[in-house]
């Protein structure tokens, strides 16, 4: 006798919630992201087990981006490149969670939009700064769209001076520093990634939290002073 294969049999969205509710084999099964739903391409009849739809919710994103974990682990390098480049005394930790690995993490990191790196000089051994590096390989439009929690965490820890680095490939290889402002709060909006909407806030070049490397550069240096006097 053949064993029963597990199917989607209702579908409940709670639009007041952002949730879908999926039942599975005429039972709950998950409260699913709303924004998420319709990219993984589920439906009723569709065939799942309750187990294998509340991991595919709980990773989604991890699945969504798994390819293009290695570009990530090219920004970071290109990171540590362009410190250790203008700041050869100093050293560049790797600290994020999963920051220089391009498997699929079974787990979540304790503190969401925690930063990548930590720049230490090496004289004093004070850190200087932390970096969070973030980005995509194709630039889309001109403004710079970072994750609400890499924004969020900045703001929960004024204790630590943390700075975001776009890094793009194309249409021309660059990188954008931005350095939030604790006391303002940041709006998000949503974007249609891979079929599934993702939260940004959006900075241009005319917003006072967009710096130049000649910007970083000096706040850098003293940093470097303050430490070592």
């Amino acid at each position: 006798m053949s064993k029963a294969v597990s199917k989607i049999t209702k579908i409940i969205p709670k639009p007041e919630k952002e949730r879908v509710w999926v039942f599975i084999d005429g039972e709950f099964c998950a409260s699913v992201r709303e924004r998420t739903w319709p990219a993984m391409g589920l439906d009723v009849g569709s065939t799942i087990t309750c187990d294998e739809l509340k991991e595919k919710e709980s990773f989604f994103w991890k699945h969504t981006y798994s390819k293009a974990w290695q570009q990530e682990k090219v920004r970071i390098a290109k990171i540590i490149d362009w410190i250790s480049g203008h700041f050869p005394e100093l050293k560049v930790d790797i600290k994020g969670f999963g920051a220089n690995s391009v498997e699929i993490i079974k787990e979540h990191p304790k503190e969401s939009g925690a930063a990548d790196l930590a720049v230490i000089d090496t004289v004093s051994g004070g850190e200087v700064i932390q970096i969070e590096v973030t980005g995509t390989e194709q630039m889309r439009g001109n403004d710079y769209w970072v994750r609400p929690d890499k924004i969020r965490f900045a703001k929960d820890h004024p204790d630590q001076d943390v700075w975001i680095a776009l890094h793009y490939q194309l249409p021309t290889e660059r990188i954008v520093w931005i350095k939030r402002d604790v006391c303002k709060d940041y709006a998000s909006h949503q974007v249609a990634i891979k079929g599934a909407g993702e939260n940004f806030v959006s900075f241009t070049d005319q917003d006072n939290e967009v710096k130049s490397d000649d910007d970083l550069i000096a706040y850098i240096r003293s940093k470097i002073e303050q430490l070592r006097s």
